[in-house]
């Protein structure tokens, strides 16, 4: 969907440091999203290896080793261009 570029552009961005990454910690901010996200999440998550990330729409696909994960997009701000995914540098980054 080319309307979407900023979602583009997220992917793009964290593709290159997610990739071929393992998944060390799950953190779930908001349990009570559009799909109730399940309580044992970072049992399942967590030790698996990210192969790819994929935008479908909206939303991004982090393709496991096990299957598939969707992230939700974040919640409209004021000023959309001001929504930043940055990897930290100090560890691994992890699925959050």
């Amino acid at each position: 969907m080319p309307e979407l570029p900023e979602v583009e552009t997220t992917r793009q961005g964290i593709a290159p440091h997610c990739e071929g990454q393992t998944i060390q910690r799950v953190i779930v901010r908001n349990p009570s999203l559009r799909w109730p996200v399940p309580a044992d999440l970072a049992e399942h998550l967590e030790g698996k290896t990210i192969r790819a990330v994929e935008r479908r729409a909206k939303y991004l696909f982090l393709h496991l080793e096990t299957g598939s994960v969707i992230v939700p997009p974040p919640p409209p701000r004021h000023d959309s261009r001001s929504r930043r995914a940055c990897p930290r540098q100090s560890s691994p980054p992890a699925l959050q």
